[in-house]
């Protein structure tokens, strides 16, 4: 329960930094601007863009393959584990991957 608080936490934190910078330099921006500093190797960056796909906040479109994608360049880059949650939770679902217990 503790782990799923600091998760929801985390997350919560990680979405009011995309919402200042969504209103700073607008939507578009913000996902280019998000999208090079996860070339530039920022774990923190693919997961935001991950939950921006994921939940469709601040106008970015739902796109679940997407999300599970920058969810799987975070878990590669920093070893994210609220990255690693959330694919196992996307393929224990079948959300934007075909469902697989084992992954």
């Amino acid at each position: 329960m503790n782990t799923v608080r600091a998760w929801l936490g985390l997350v919560g934190i990680w979405m009011t930094v995309a919402q200042g910078l969504a209103q700073s330099v607008g939507v578009e921006n913000l996902v280019g601007r998000l999208g090079q500093a996860v070339d530039a190797g920022d774990a923190n960056a693919a997961f935001l863009l991950a939950e921006l796909y994921r939940s469709g906040e601040k106008q970015v479109p739902i796109d679940l393959a997407k999300a599970v994608s920058f969810y799987k360049t975070a878990a590669r880059l920093g070893n994210h584990p609220t990255a690693m949650n959330a694919l196992g939770i996307h393929y224990e679902q079948g959300w934007g991957v075909k469902a697989s217990k084992a992954l």
